[in-house]
């Protein structure tokens, strides 16, 4: 018996139906409830709705939290004045983000098969699809630290490609207040090749949106209160002593309470979290055996990723350290953890591992559709058996390979 599919377009396609399930399931969900998450209600809806009135660059005494960067929430803002339900907000920004991480495979010469694979991987991971149906804005910092990655990554820029790179970052620094660090050691990575393109009128089109939508919130607070991150403490600025400060960092956190962190970013990252794992080993590997694993052209990517991820563990964690505390503040490592799983990709790439990381995809995605609670731990068990599975099928039927 010898059926005429691609074991690509096989695993695409039953990806996809999943993929759609999914997405209906959540459109359906965001179009018949209200907004109820609590950091939604008491921080990111009070924002937008002060830029609806126009005071969001007025201090505000009595919500201090509506005092942290809002370059996000001007979205939220857009879908408030146009009556659209709340809940649609960060399904939109799912949807970006699977199309602009295909892109971005593109760019990394990633097949156009496996960039889908790569934007799946990463949209439907459990710690994104938690913030579905909430005003988080964790995703859509995702969607532009994406897009900014992608623009820098062009070999040629012009003018429409540095204005664009100017609203990417400063969205990205103007969402959080982790978000000026990741845009610095991102533009330290790719400023040899900006530089060597920039001249004076693509630097003031680039400026310009940056400082409108990524510097103005910390200007703000520091006029009204002397500190450009209030309401928290920064370095020599004092903070609101109101305010839950973030005080561990969470290196910290996690020397602390090691399973309660290790089980936090399985519960987020699912089977990928062996990512974090697999890519220092192959990068130390790399170094140390010079030409083993051979990654010359990946090691770029690799170590942003990886830099990325050591400035996450120094950032500082919520105030309260349960279990629930610190699932939520798996978060922080969002654009971490993209740019790792890029690195994955695109090794996977050059020794022809693209089967078998696309199989691991659809095995990933498919554990969320078990009609059962999620227990993430049975990833372990569930991935490896559905894998040689599948395996044991595309053999058996004997499915054709791609060309």
């Amino acid at each position: 018996m010898k059926i005429r599919l691609t074991t690509y377009n096989l695993l695409l396609a039953c990806s996809f139906l999943a993929l759609a399930f999914l997405l209906t399931h959540y459109l359906f969900v965001g179009i018949t409830t209200l907004p109820s998450e609590g950091d939604s209600i008491n921080i990111h809806i009070p924002i937008a709705q002060r830029i609806l009135s126009g005071k969001i660059l007025l201090p505000l005494n009595h919500n201090i939290d509506s005092m942290y960067p809002a370059a996000s929430e001007l979205i939220l803002a857009l879908f408030i004045g146009l009556h659209f339900s709340l809940n649609l907000y960060n399904v939109l920004a799912i949807v970006l983000l699977f199309f602009t991480l295909v892109a971005l495979g593109r760019t990394f010469t990633l097949s156009k098969p496996m960039s889908i694979f790569f934007a799946i991987s990463i949209t439907t991971l459990y710690g994104v699809l938690r913030y579905v149906d909430t005003q988080k804005i964790d995703v859509w910092m995702l969607v532009f630290y994406a897009l900014s990655l992608l623009l820098l990554k062009k070999s040629k820029k012009g003018i429409r490609d540095f204005f664009l790179l100017g609203i990417t970052l400063g969205m990205v620094i103007g969402s959080k207040y982790s978000g000026p660090f990741y845009a610095i050691i991102l533009l330290c990575f790719y400023l040899k090749d900006l530089v060597k393109q920039l001249n004076v009128y693509k630097f003031f089109i680039f400026f310009i949106p940056l400082c409108i939508l990524g510097a103005t919130w910390y200007i703000r607070n520091y006029s009204n209160f002397g500190n450009p991150f209030y309401p928290q403490p920064f370095l020599f600025f004092t903070g609101d002593p109101h305010a839950l400060y973030y005080a561990w960092p969470y290196w910290k956190v996690a020397l602390m309470f090691p399973q309660l962190v290790v089980n936090a970013f399985i519960s987020e990252y699912m089977i990928w979290v062996v990512t974090l794992v697999i890519l220092p080993i192959v990068l130390f590997g790399n170094v140390l055996f010079k030409k083993f694993p051979e990654i010359n052209s990946e090691k770029r990517i690799l170590f942003l990723g990886i830099i990325n991820f050591i400035f996450f563990i120094f950032l500082p964690s919520a105030p309260a350290h349960d279990y629930t505390a610190i699932v939520y503040g798996i978060r922080y490592s969002f654009p971490a953890f993209l740019v790792l799983q890029l690195s994955l990709f695109c090794i996977a790439k050059k020794y022809n591992l693209d089967k078998l990381l696309a199989i691991v995809v659809f095995t990933n995605l498919i554990f969320l559709l078990l009609p059962v609670n999620y227990h993430a731990k049975l990833l372990f068990l569930f991935v490896p058996i559905i894998t040689i599975l599948i395996l044991f099928t595309f053999r058996y039927f004997k499915i054709v390979e791609d060309k």
